[in-house]
C-alpha cells in the first residue's frame, strides 16, 4: 500500500523541481473546491473542502490542503504557499501598493 506521507514528499520534491525551473512562475491559482459527495447527511458527516494550488500553463496542481471548514481555508491557504515555497514568489507578483493578506 501506498504511503501518503511518502507520495506527498515525492510530489512536493516534482513540483519543487517545477518551481525551480521556473514553470510555477508563469501562471499559478489557488482556489477551493468541495469534494462532490463528501457530505452525509445520514451520519451527519461534513463535506471534504480541498485548498488547490495550480500552475495553469502546466496544468497541474503543485498542492493541495484538505481543510475541516469552509472557513479553515484562510489558515490553509498560506500553509500551503509557505510548504511550496510560492508565498514570496505571489507577493514579488502583484503590482504596486497591493498585497496578499493572509
Amino acid at each position: 500500500m501506498l504511503n501518503p506521507h511518502h507520495f506527498e514528499r515525492l510530489f512536493m520534491d516534482r513540483t519543487n523541481n517545477l518551481k525551480d525551473s521556473g514553470a510555477a512562475e508563469k501562471v499559478t491559482t489557488v482556489d477551493e473546491k468541495t469534494v462532490c459527495g463528501s457530505k452525509d447527511s445520514f451520519c451527519s458527516t461534513l463535506p471534504v473542502y480541498l485548498i488547490h494550488v495550480r500552475s495553469v500553463e502546466n496544468n497541474i496542481c503543485l498542492g493541495q490542503r484538505k481543510t475541516g471548514t469552509k472557513s479553515n481555508e484562510i489558515t490553509a491557504i498560506p500553509e500551503l504557499l509557505e510548504l511550496l515555497e510560492l508565498k514570496t514568489l505571489l507577493q514579488k507578483r502583484l503590482p504596486k501598493g497591493k498585497q496578499i493578506v493572509f
